[in-house]
């Protein structure tokens, strides 16, 4: 469930990575959106966080002839199903925009760092390239752009005939162009949160202003710059299905299964009669179909939550306890918005991080005085400072696409090893009839062809997603 977007000017994280490292640990936002983020290709994204997915666009030549400052980032919970989403004639901008893969809808969000005094051709071209996310997205869809506009004069007031803020002022070029080019699309500017000067450099455009509440943060993830206040969106999207639909993410329990009842229903069929038919593929969808048929009906249900956090060597049973009482917190000002939770909530943040970042300099300094006597525990945490996930989020064959563990589960079939150990002698029939007849026509079952696979990178550059292989089918 997707549920919280955070948002925050960090104003460069290339000499912070510890900090963003425990900040990323500590918080539990389901997508983080940072820009002036300085960051090069030298920085890798291991040693950031490892609980989130990272989508970068790092300063280049392409973007600006400064080697110092720009660069955006989105981190988003991998569980999220969330994939880049290329572009056509962006490379001059300092932008990155994925797609987040509800039960009901998808979110778009693009994140965008505009430089100061910018041409105001930069503007046109970012409106052109959110013009494309928005031709890409569904009339159910939604679409959330974000990010460092500076455009500090442009006012907006809330009109209250169309409940939305309005440009009251636009005069210089990159005001009007901003203003003319973004609005038309259908989007509402919704940031009314003014930083200390009393100004709003920071944007917040959504396609649907009514499923989205945004308000600051009980406690920023990094120092703040005066500049730009940190931001933090509340989301209310459709997630819940309708009653007479099975969750998406719902899938057989087969370890809590009657398997006594089971093996009657399977054994109950009159198998010779129902895969009396010539063909041999035909006769094994019939029988998957029958079994499935029986599954609904017998065995239960449950949801699969997949958790990708990674458990830090410096956490205690003292961080695990803060840490559920922040959730807690967390939660219920999320809920309620009044000032005494947001205090709490802020309190028990600030005595984490004061907790975590003792743990964490204990276990260096730990990692330094033992480094000649335990070389090899050092080499564990930088060489986890370098890794890469083996094992792609997003994998695809031809057609076939998978963005979970749960999809690459027991094999194509969907029938895991207990099952069949369990209910072996009442699928001797079945199985007879259909190895039978493949015999007879000399034809092997094409589900049968079918094989799961886990790609594991060893050495050299890692394969994009993309190119992953996740079903094989011999010919």
């Amino acid at each position: 469930m997707l549920e919280t977007v955070y948002y925050q000017n960090v104003r460069g994280l290339r000499t912070k990575t510890n900090e963003t490292f425990l900040a990323l640990c500590r918080c539990d936002y389901d997508v983080i959106v940072f820009t002036e983020t300085w960051l090069t290709e030298a920085i890798k994204d291991a040693e950031l966080t490892k609980n989130y997915k990272l989508f970068r666009c790092d300063r280049n030549p392409e973007s600006s002839s400064l080697l110092r400052g720009g660069g955006v980032l989105i981190a988003a919970k991998a569980k999220l199903g969330c994939k880049a989403v290329e572009l056509l004639n962006c490379e001059s901008l300092e932008q990155t925009v994925i797609r987040l893969t509800l039960p009901l809808q998808t979110l778009f969000v693009c994140c965008v760092y505009i430089r100061p005094v910018s041409d105001p051709a930069t503007y046109a071209t970012h409106a052109a390239a959110v013009q494309q996310v928005i031709d890409l997205s569904k009339e159910s869809d939604s679409v959330l752009v974000v990010g460092d506009y500076n455009l500090p004069n442009l006012i907006w007031y809330h009109d209250d005939d169309t409940d939305s803020l309005l440009p009251v002022n636009a005069s210089s070029e990159q005001e009007v162009t901003l203003v003319e080019s973004m609005l038309p699309l259908g989007l509402t500017q919704v940031n009314d949160l003014p930083n200390a000067f009393g100004k709003l450099l920071d944007l917040v455009f959504v396609s649907d202003n009514v499923s989205v509440e945004l308000f600051e943060p009980p406690c920023p993830l990094l120092k703040v710059d005066q500049h730009h206040n940190p931001l933090l969106m509340k989301l209310e999207y459709r997630t819940a299905l309708n009653d007479n639909t099975v969750e998406l993410d719902a899938v057989f329990d087969f370890k809590r299964c009657d398997y006594t009842t089971l093996n009657e229903r399977i054994s109950a069929v009159d198998w010779l009669t129902f895969l009396d038919a010539p063909c041999v593929n035909s006769v094994t969808e019939m029988f998957y179909e029958k079994l499935f048929e029986i599954f609904n009906e017998v065995v239960p249900r449950k949801s699969v939550r997949i958790c990708h956090r990674y458990k830090q060597p410096w956490w205690n049973d003292d961080l695990r306890l803060l840490r559920n009482r922040l959730r807690k917190a967390t939660s219920r000002f999320l809920s309620t918005k009044t000032a005494w939770d947001k205090v709490v909530a802020r309190n028990i943040e600030e005595e984490y991080l004061n907790l975590q970042q003792e743990s964490f300099q204990n276990y260096i300094n730990d990692l330094q005085s033992t480094v000649k006597s335990n070389p090899s525990k050092f080499w564990t945490y930088v060489n986890a400072k370098k890794q890469t996930e083996q094992t792609p989020l997003d994998v695809s064959y031809r057609d076939v696409n998978s963005s979970s563990p749960k999809d690459k589960g027991p094999g194509p079939d969907g029938l895991p090893p207990v099952f069949v150990k369990s209910c072996a002698n009442s699928l001797d029939v079945p199985v007879s009839v259909i190895f039978n007849k493949s015999l007879e026509h000399a034809i092997f079952p094409d589900i049968w062809k079918l094989a799961s696979i886990s790609p594991i990178h060893k050495s050299g550059n890692a394969v994009p997603s993309n190119q992953c292989q996740f079903l094989i089918q011999p010919k």
